[in-house]
């Protein structure tokens, strides 16, 4: 099989940490979510990604039951997913699974450009079970979720923590780059809007629709929990039908803010780190870690703002990763986007000390523009076994 790349955006992420929103409350046996997908080119067919695993305070574990999932493709008519030729896949916890092709019509049936297509997915448990929750809906792109199987049927719109897919592959070109973002909750999109949804954020807003990204970011993500294999695992399985050539790594924030450890605790976490991701892409880049602070006005002045316990690892280590240490390629300094010294936040970038505002997530994504992410393409013959 030739190596998959993401084809669309607006795909199902841990976006939450905490119970009641990370998974479902045990009431519902099916739900259905719509999500809104914008292609990135044109494609023949796309494959869907599923998995069975949530988020907690930044740990990725196994779903807590099995679940069963059903899907459906709404590109100018009703496109069913299947599975091994089966319309419907038993996920295990902690399973990833790949859908069957799914045939768009090459005559113009997605959209009225062939660039916009919708997927209705229904997630089923037992009985008492509960299933991941992952990204919001926006009520007002159309997209919603509801109780039920609602295959075929129109699905009310509501701004609502949903179950959809994890990635939308097809075919890559034969030459090209592939980058994978490996983040916390700023790379998630926390603190930013899309319509009625809560996630956005600088990933997005530099590359949809610009270049292939996969992002599997997960909201508290910590380096402390992401320095082995098995700690990256459920994570990576997404990754497992494509070939990354560039990897951007933006961990360090739920790390160091509030006096957690030393520098070089931090120095010797990002190493491990690192080095585990080294392996999947010839390509690795890091980021600056931004300021966290508290304010007495809303972070609409400097003056207003306190700094956190945990500035002055965190200035050195920025410090640190501005000269590139090995393994790094690169270093983005997503910092400098937002930051004024001492370790402030810019006014009016941030409303909660933590996290970039739309503004914040915009300021980034600017930065990001004059920076080079992506490799040298891959080489043609380049296939997966």
């Amino acid at each position: 099989m030739s190596a998959l790349v993401p084809i669309a955006s607006t795909t199902h992420q841990p976006v939450r940490v905490g119970d009641g929103r990370n998974l479902s409350d045990g009431t519902t046996q099916t739900l259905s979510t719509l999500f809104t997908h914008e292609l990135l080119r044109p494609a023949d067919s796309i494959r869907l990604v599923f998995a069975n695993w949530y988020d907690t305070d930044g740990d990725s574990l196994p779903g807590t039951d099995p679940i069963r999932v059903r899907a459906e493709v709404r590109a100018g008519g009703i496109l069913p997913v299947t599975f091994d030729g089966r319309d419907h896949v038993r996920i295990e916890p902690g399973e990833t699974v790949l859908s069957d092709p799914v045939p768009l019509d090459p005559h113009g049936g997605v959209g009225t450009d062939r660039m916009r297509l919708s997927t209705c997915t229904v997630v089923s448990v037992a009985r008492g079970g509960r299933f991941p929750l992952g990204s919001s809906t926006d009520a007002s792109s159309g997209e919603g979720v509801a109780v039920g199987d609602l295959r075929g049927r129109a699905v009310p719109t509501a701004s609502v923590y949903g179950y959809g897919p994890w990635q939308l592959l097809a075919e890559g070109p034969t030459a090209g780059s592939l980058l994978l973002v490996v983040g916390d909750s700023n790379g998630v999109g926390f603190g930013d809007r899309r319509g009625g949804a809560e996630h956005f954020g600088w990933v997005r807003r530099r590359f949809d629709g610009r270049s292939d990204v996969m992002n599997i970011s997960v909201s508290g993500a910590r380096l402390e929990n992401s320095m082995t294999p098995a700690q990256l695992a459920l994570r990576l399985a997404q990754v497992q039908w494509s070939l990354p050539t560039a990897v951007i790594t933006a961990l360090g924030t739920n790390d160091i803010r509030c006096g957690g450890p030393g520098v070089e605790e931090v120095r010797e976490r990002m190493l491990n780190h690192w080095g585990v991701l080294a392996t999947v892409a010839p390509r690795l880049i890091a980021t600056t870690v931004p300021p966290a602070t508290t304010s007495i006005d809303g972070w609409h002045t400097l003056e207003g703002q306190r700094l956190d316990h945990g500035n002055d690892t965190r200035l050195i280590i920025n410090d640190w990763l501005r000269t590139v240490p090995a393994p790094l390629d690169a270093v983005f300094d997503l910092a400098a986007a937002v930051e004024a010294e001492p370790g402030l936040w810019r006014p009016r970038l941030t409303e909660d000390g933590v996290h970039p505002s739309p503004e914040g997530h915009a300021a980034i994504a600017e930065a990001a523009r004059e920076f080079v992410f992506e490799a040298a393409v891959v080489e043609e013959s380049r296939q997966l076994t």
